[in-house]
């Protein structure tokens, strides 16, 4: 987890997060909380070979530091987008199952 106050230097605030390595998941601030959403577990992102590992855990961290688990999301989700809106989160799009991949021909 990375951090930084002005966009240009940028700070290791922890190496190793409780949720492990990953892409693609959904990070939103809400209620002074980060909170973490789903993911892949598939780092070389999105092979036609492989099958996403899509996750279903939710994490909150006050700091970015320490992360504490939360109920989780009802089905697995990578690539989806959430938005606070009042004192709702909400989450759309992304795929749970084969990241979709694009074929072009020369």
């Amino acid at each position: 987890v990375w951090s930084s106050t002005d966009g240009s230097t940028w700070v290791q605030v922890v190496s190793s997060a409780a949720f492990g390595a990953r892409s693609s998941p959904t990070v939103i601030s809400h209620f002074g909380q980060l909170w973490l959403m789903g993911g892949d577990l598939f780092l070389p992102y999105c092979s036609d070979k492989a099958p996403s590992q899509a996750q279903t855990d939710v994490w909150a961290s006050e700091d970015g530091v320490t992360w504490v688990p939360h109920t989780a999301l009802p089905v697995p989700l990578t690539r989806s987008r959430a938005a606070v809106f009042g004192d709702t989160v909400v989450i759309t799009g992304g795929c749970s199952e084969m990241c979709p991949t694009t074929t072009t021909s020369a």
